[in-house]
């Protein structure tokens, strides 16, 4: 699937060295600040290029999620208008042209499928108006389900001579009722997904409030052994708190 270059997170920052330098100062801030917290010792910088690559990771996700929603949404619009334009006659490359315009009132010049009708129109032209094989290599960029649905019912309408417009327009259909269930569903887990996280972040929270008010209280976790075994432990309870919290409310459609 092609990737947007611009980082959903720093949109601010011009070039991907920026970006990756302020990652880099968000990962050595938040390790230091929990190493003082939990060891009284900044020590832990030293694990700042794992909680780097832990960044990097969750941002890599969110933005594949964020793409392939947005991609959804705007491959649903162009089937809608394929379907009209074969309705009324026109040829592959037609609906095409017809297909750019009409996205091009909705979404930003350059949004992922409007970029991916360009290419269409540029390759075909290039392969000598072969459809077949360019929507081919469009099934290859764009490896999701619907679109390989929408190219094997393309060649399927091609060779018996089906309603190709009907069959857009339901497909179209399917693709926008997926789309609001997927939406019902991120509103039902977004309270869990944001309970859960307040849960997880209680424990944290409770140790700076001890730290500020009450420091002899927890002062044997901070000396010997014992104390480090301890701190350590609920570091790594709470981080798996965080991955099992985020595992049970993630819901794919």
């Amino acid at each position: 699937m092609a990737v947007d270059n611009r980082d959903v997170m720093t949109d601010n920052y011009n070039t991907p060295h920026t970006r990756k330098a302020v990652l880099l100062l968000y990962a050595a801030g938040l390790s230091m600040c929990i190493g003082y917290l939990l060891y009284r010792s900044f020590l832990l910088v030293a694990v700042t290029p794992l909680v780097y690559l832990l960044l990097i990771k969750t941002l890599t996700e969110y933005k594949k999620k964020k793409l392939k929603k947005n991609f959804n949404s705007e491959f649903k619009d162009f089937l809608y208008s394929l379907s009209g334009s074969f309705g009324t006659g026109r040829h592959l490359s037609e609906a095409l042209i017809e297909a750019e315009k009409n996205l091009s009132k909705v979404y930003p010049d350059g949004s992922q499928m409007i970029s991916e009708v360009r290419k269409i129109r540029m390759h075909l032209k290039l392969t000598g108006y072969d459809e077949i094989k360019v929507l081919e290599e469009f099934k290859l960029r764009r490896p999701t389900e619907d679109v390989i649905d929408f190219v094997e019912m393309y060649k399927a309408c091609r060779e018996s001579g089906g309603d190709f417009a009907g069959v857009l327009s339901k497909g179209a259909g399917l693709i926008a009722e997926k789309l609001t269930i997927d939406r019902e569903i991120d509103a039902i887990t977004y309270q869990k997904k944001f309970e859960g996280r307040i849960i997880g972040v209680m424990p944290i929270a409770l140790l700076v409030f001890l730290n500020m008010f009450a420091p002899e209280y927890i002062k044997p976790l901070y000396e010997g052994l014992s104390g480090r075994i301890v701190m350590t432990f609920g570091l790594v309870l709470t981080i798996l708190a965080f991955v099992m919290i985020e595992r049970i409310t993630e819901v794919e459609i």
